[in-house]
């Protein structure tokens, strides 16, 4: 159980690679926009790795599917740094993010207050995902037209969520034979058993959204992806998935997007 004041401004960490000043300046803006202060983290940056460093990493975490990618490593690596952050901090919760999002204007009202937060959780997932999800009929707590929803079903992406303190010790507890990358190792309960021993939850709609994954209509800041390129063919296979009868079957069994609100 995690305290609860009455008003209590949730920090927030950004992970940013130090080459990457215009997105840091960007998400800089974009919090000061909304009032809010951060601490950023110096991410780490997987293709600099010298290689016996890299190797013995990969070493020590072998994946069942195929192996580490640099921008992998570094992003887990990263993340790490936050969760150690939180798990030693004084705060009993705080928010990671990474520097590509687009963040909603709901956030300064929401990181305002801790009200809103479940009573008891390990990570409160802010942004979307790219499946569908199976999120509980009722939610756990609403706001200013949002809600709070224990989540049930693998969900993709780890650009904003929010940690809890007991939950950052639980992830660094586990021994790196179990690590895998960050959204695999936070949110599938199918591919680790370390997202099944996490209370989590979903903000609906999302406050923050990936970059890449914006249309033309939301706007975009032109940032790829740090961590992979996907190719014409990887687009392309997932553009499929979408229609494949497993989808149908997920819609008819109540799994939803959740959309992103600005």
């Amino acid at each position: 159980m995690h305290d609860m004041p009455s008003s209590s401004m949730i920090q927030s960490y950004i992970i940013n690679l130090e080459q990457d000043a215009a997105r840091m300046s960007v998400i800089a803006t974009r919090f000061q926009e909304l009032g809010l202060a951060f601490e950023r983290i110096d991410a780490v940056d997987g293709r600099q790795m010298p290689d016996v460093e890299f190797d013995n990493f990969a070493r020590a975490r072998p994946l069942k599917n195929g192996g580490w990618g640099r921008g992998q490593a570094g992003c887990f690596l990263s993340h790490y740094q936050a969760w150690e952050k939180i798990a030693c901090g004084a705060d009993s919760y705080a928010a990671i993010f990474e520097d590509d999002l687009h963040i909603a204007d709901a956030t300064a009202t929401l990181f305002r207050t801790d009200a809103w937060l479940p009573e008891i959780f390990d990570i409160v997932r802010l942004e979307t995902s790219t499946n569908r999800l199976l999120l509980d009929t009722k939610a756990t707590r609403s706001i200013a037209g949002r809600a709070v929803f224990r989540l049930r079903s693998p969900s993709w992406c780890a650009g904003a969520y929010i940690l809890n303190r007991d939950g950052a010790r639980k992830l660094l507890s586990v021994p790196p034979a179990r690590h895998n990358s960050v959204d695999h190792f936070l949110f599938s309960f199918e591919g680790t058993s370390v997202a099944r021993e996490l209370e989590i939850y979903q903000m609906v709609p999302a406050l923050a959204i990936q970059d890449k994954f914006t249309n033309k209509q939301n706007g975009t800041l032109g940032f790829s992806s740090n961590i992979e390129k996907h190719s014409f063919f990887d687009r392309l296979v997932l553009s499929l998935r979408r229609i494949t009868p497993l989808v149908l079957y997920k819609t008819v069994k109540g799994f939803k997007r959740v959309p992103f609100q600005p």
